[in-house]
């Protein structure tokens, strides 16, 4: 079964006016889910924000599924579920287990 992944945004971040521009996003907090089988793992994930005013989108019209889109595409969350992965395998396959010195 292939792990699926989901993110939750909890919280934006931002400059209440820049470049003329009211409410610029600059950093999103998020939740990260993956589920794989029976094994499930959830990870709390923080990144910033470029601006470019090319692309810019008023605060009023940002919809979750853009903010996730960031998210996405952004170069920390490809470690963000590798991290995760790791996570999910160890405890498939317990290879980070404490042990207890067997000679005291």
């Amino acid at each position: 079964m292939a792990a699926t992944y989901t993110i939750n945004v909890t919280h934006l971040q931002g400059a209440p006016n820049f470049d003329g521009k009211e409410n610029v996003i600059t950093a999103v907090s998020f939740e990260t889910t993956i589920v794989d089988g029976e094994y499930q793992q959830v990870t709390n994930n923080h990144i910033s924000v470029e601006y470019n005013p090319e692309s810019f989108t008023e605060f009023s019209s940002i919809t979750e599924q853009q903010v996730v889109g960031w998210i996405e595409v952004h170069p920390a969350y490809s470690n963000i579920k590798a991290n995760l992965d790791a996570l999910i395998q160890n405890m498939k396959v317990p290879m980070d287990y404490g042990l207890e010195k067997p000679w005291e």
